[in-house]
């Protein structure tokens, strides 16, 4: 049962931490509207430079919050899933909620 637990426990700790780097949430607000290309996410996300972002969506990838897609030069990302967003909305409910 503890190894059972410490499996699961890890595993979750290892996709959270897919999405737990303020750039990466930005990735998946800018991912909200559908599929992009790394360019557009660059534009969209003017403070971060191609390469860090693309470390970011390698991570994101790694742990399949990302698929990946390739026309010709350009690539483009999207969400594995749609329910990322309400898990998302979820942890701004009950967490994030601002203070009066």
């Amino acid at each position: 049962m503890k190894d059972a637990t410490k499996q699961r426990s890890e595993r979750v700790s290892n996709c959270l931490k897919g999405v737990v780097h303020p750039t990466r949430l930005r990735v998946l607000r800018a991912l909200e509207n559908g599929e992009m290309s790394v360019n557009s996410l660059v534009d969209t996300l003017d403070d971060v430079s191609q390469s860090t972002l693309s470390q970011h969506l390698s991570i994101m990838q790694s742990r399949g919050i990302l698929v990946r897609r390739k026309e010709g030069t350009q690539v483009f990302y999207d969400v594995s899933d749609q329910k990322i967003f309400q898990f998302l909305a979820l942890v701004e409910e009950l967490f994030c909620k601002e203070e009066k």
